[in-house]
């Protein structure tokens, strides 16, 4: 794994100040930028995250969605490669569903 950053550290903090009945929303999705989410990096520190508060992680953008595109479905000129490097609001989303179904099911599940 990774060393911790400081957005990773943060959460540990906030982690630690928890009482049983508090949940965890945490931004792993970032919302001001248009570049896809890395997933598995993201799983890499969600996975302990969730297995330590089961039930009381919520997963979520960094910030509102509406700093970015609506939809990259709409960009059919751009060329190939750069939009395999790109997500939009409802590409976000969708990485949002699919961390969320790993955290459920395991990462296999979403393969």
């Amino acid at each position: 794994p990774r060393p911790p950053t400081a957005p990773t550290q943060g959460v540990a903090a906030v982690e630690a100040a928890l009482s049983a009945g508090q949940v965890l929303s945490v931004g792993v999705v970032s919302g001001r930028n248009v570049w896809i989410t890395d997933l598995s990096a993201a799983l890499d520190w969600l996975e302990p995250l969730a297995r330590r508060l089961p039930g009381r992680l919520w997963i979520a953008p960094s910030s509102s969605l509406l700093h970015v595109p609506v939809d990259l479905e709409g960009e059919a000129k751009l060329d190939a490669e750069v939009r395999s490097w790109l997500a939009f609001a409802t590409q976000k989303l969708g990485e949002l569903r699919v961390l969320a179904a790993a955290l459920r099911g395991g990462r296999d599940a979403v393969r």
